[in-house]
């Protein structure tokens, strides 16, 4: 089984902004410097999900070697990094979607796709929502509006609020 350390931006419905996001998140840099680490990143994956009322897509960044037999990775040796050196890599990757265009919804973490779905959390996370706890978290100006409980955000750019990012620890 698979466990992937990853950013998930989540697009509702908008397929043509999920590809536009994937485009640009493309042009960037695909290595990340973390402490004596040179990580790779894969090029974006946009997922279709199944939600009420229809399709949603997703777009998976996932970075190389840091997860534990992601098929992405081709059996190549892990990278064992510390929670402080994940912690830096995952700020990393949210300072690659900062100003991106057209999504909802970003987290990251290890499988985090649940996070990163209206649905999920309206239905499953309002709780942890309004506690301000899924740090990490951000959202678009319009869904911060309409998802209940959403006042513990603080803004991540023009156009999107999070609750900052804590880091994430390893699962070693």
């Amino acid at each position: 089984m698979a466990i992937v350390f990853e950013l998930v931006a989540y697009f509702g419905a908008d397929l043509k902004a999920a590809q536009d996001f994937s485009k640009h998140i493309s042009e960037k840099s695909f290595e990340i410097q973390v402490e004596e680490h040179t990580i790779g990143i894969h090029r974006p994956i946009l997922n279709r999900i199944q939600e009420k009322g229809g399709d949603a897509y997703q777009v998976s960044i996932i970075p190389k070697r840091v997860g534990y037999a992601v098929s992405l990775d081709q059996q190549l040796p892990r990278i064992p990094l510390t929670s402080s050196e994940l912690s830096e890599l995952g700020n990393n990757l949210y300072d690659l979607i900062r100003d991106a265009p057209g999504y909802q919804i970003a987290v990251v973490g290890w499988d985090i796709e649940h996070l990163a779905s209206y649905q999920e959390l309206k239905n499953e996370w309002s709780e942890e929502l309004a506690e301000g706890v899924l740090d990490g978290l951000v959202l678009s100006s319009e869904l911060k509006s309409v998802l209940p409980g959403a006042n513990h955000f603080e803004p991540f750019d023009s156009k999107h609020f999070w609750i900052p990012y804590g880091g994430t620890r390893t699962l070693e």
